[in-house]
């Protein structure tokens, strides 16, 4: 755009300057000062150079027109972020409308743990729900029942329990981090053999974007044989707050 613009410009004057030399030849040769042939070759000068503005505009407009149309060619983002991976090919690949042009990862967001459930249970599951987790790369031993005795666990609360049901039948679960954890790796190693009842999640450069994470949503506290029952005969859940209102 810019060299366009400077031919445009340089195009112009050139012409101004030819049109004032045709103009004192015009002067001079209606004094007979100089020949026809001088008179007629400034003349000839100012046309060819009323040509090259000619191409020169249809240039510079040109280069608005593509400047335009890339501009609406490209795609903002929503939100700051890394590329991670182009989907769309090299510079001169053509997409269509809607088509993935590349994944990023967004910068500063809060992280969260997508968890699905069995519709069986999706009664007893609300947000505020505590949750403990196990990350991938993680070392974790977990007593099913028994969350204070947990190791290398990590807390979280429910957040958001989906309405609907996917395709295979289970619902997503969001779980986000406690808001009132402890953070136990700032600047230090990990202790793998510490209880992380009370630590918070550890930092992206242990669990990146995209890691599995297995998680265990503590329920309200019933007897071994109730909850056997229940499942045998698939029996839908009973909130203990549904069963209090009845009575």
């Amino acid at each position: 755009m810019e060299a366009a613009e400077r031919k445009y410009a340089a195009t112009v004057e050139s012409v101004e300057t030819a049109r004032i030399d045709y103009e004192r030849r015009e002067t001079l040769f209606n004094e007979g000062l100089v020949s026809r042939y001088d008179y007629e070759q400034a003349r000839i000068k100012v046309q060819e150079l009323l040509v090259s503005e000619q191409e020169a505009t249809t240039e510079l407009n040109n280069a608005r027109v593509n400047l335009s149309r890339q501009g609406s060619q490209l795609v903002t983002a929503p939100r700051d972020g890394t590329i991670v991976h182009v989907e769309a090919g090299d510079q001169a690949t053509i997409v269509n409308a809607g088509a993935l042009l590349a994944s990023f990862m967004p910068a500063n967001v809060e992280r969260a743990v997508e968890i699905y459930i069995d519709g069986r249970d999706i009664g007893l599951v609300t947000p505020g729900r505590q949750v403990r987790l196990e990350f991938e790369g993680w070392p974790a031993f977990q007593f099913s029942g028994v969350p204070d005795h947990a190791i290398g666990t990590f807390g979280g609360e429910v957040v958001f329990v989906e309405p609907s049901a996917r395709a295979n039948g289970t619902f997503r679960v969001l779980v986000k981090e406690s808001p009132d954890a402890i953070n136990c790796f700032d600047n230090q190693q990990p202790d793998f053999s510490r209880n992380m009842i009370d630590c918070g999640w550890p930092p992206e450069s242990y669990i990146r974007l995209g890691a599995n994470a297995r998680g265990r949503i503590l329920l309200d506290t019933v007897s071994l044989g109730f909850e056997l029952w229940r499942l045998l005969n698939n029996f839908p859940p009973v909130n203990s707050n549904t069963v209090a209102s009845a009575q």
